[in-house]
């Protein structure tokens, strides 16, 4: 039962992440549009606000309610978005990658050893499973994930700007050195530290760009999975 859970777990991690990242650059594509498409939600949301999937009758309650909610955000939203919209997207795209891993790793540490983990990270999560299956925080794609991991840190906590505690990490471990371009296979996005720091700078915002940044965690957390997945297998003796 517990080998079967863990499959299944690794199984769906990787499926979300992976139709994460399609949709993500999917929805990226439109950056051009976005912008004007929200601007007139915001302004004219009687004309915009579109409602499926409900019977006519609820349609027509759930589409008021929308209006109202966003002539709600109207009155606060001033100008245009400080943030590109593409940015927004990225942030989004790590926290809920991380969000991905995270519950992977707390159901696999319940199958495996029939318990629960309290801890909220990847990492801590990460090392507390490497207490009773031996190297698991030092799987290969362990250190990339917890870049990712790092990432969101900055974007729930400091709003996605760096501080030096994100810095001092990264360098410690030298978590960047890890992190690969998905084209030409892992070419190193920061040939060395001088060149990561130069852009990752205290209180400047995390650069995330989709190409460089975004798809390669994706990709480096999706095969973090099923490391995982082989990795506690072969501690409950399964090949």
């Amino acid at each position: 039962m517990g080998v079967e859970q863990i499959d299944r777990l690794a199984e769906r991690a990787k499926r979300d992440l992976a139709w994460l990242a399609a949709t993500h650059v999917a929805v990226r594509t439109l950056d051009s549009h976005v912008v004007d498409s929200a601007y007139g939600l915001l302004v004219a949301p009687e004309n915009r606000l579109m409602v499926r999937n409900y019977s006519p009758a609820e349609a027509q309650v759930v589409r008021k309610r929308g209006i109202d909610a966003f002539r709600e955000f109207c009155s606060h939203a001033r100008g245009k978005p400080k943030t590109n919209v593409g940015h927004y997207l990225n942030m989004s795209a790590i926290v809920y990658a991380d969000a991905i891993i995270q519950t992977m790793l707390l159901g696999m540490y319940e199958a495996c050893f029939n318990t629960t983990m309290n801890c909220r990270s990847i990492r801590k999560q990460a090392t507390e499973i490497a207490k009773q299956a031996t190297g698991f925080d030092r799987i290969p794609h362990a250190r990339q994930t917890f870049f990712a991991a790092e990432l969101r840190h900055l974007i729930v906590h400091k709003g996605g700007k760096v501080d030096s505690r994100f810095l001092d990490q990264c360098k410690k471990e030298k978590l960047w050195q890890d992190v690969g371009m998905f084209a030409p296979e892992d070419q190193p996005v920061w040939p060395d530290e001088v060149a990561f720091t130069s852009e990752y700078v205290v209180d400047k915002k995390a650069p995330l760009g989709i190409e460089r940044i975004v798809v390669p965690c994706l990709r480096h957390c999706l095969r973090f999975a099923e490391e995982a997945r082989t990795k506690l297998r072969q501690h409950l003796g399964q090949p």
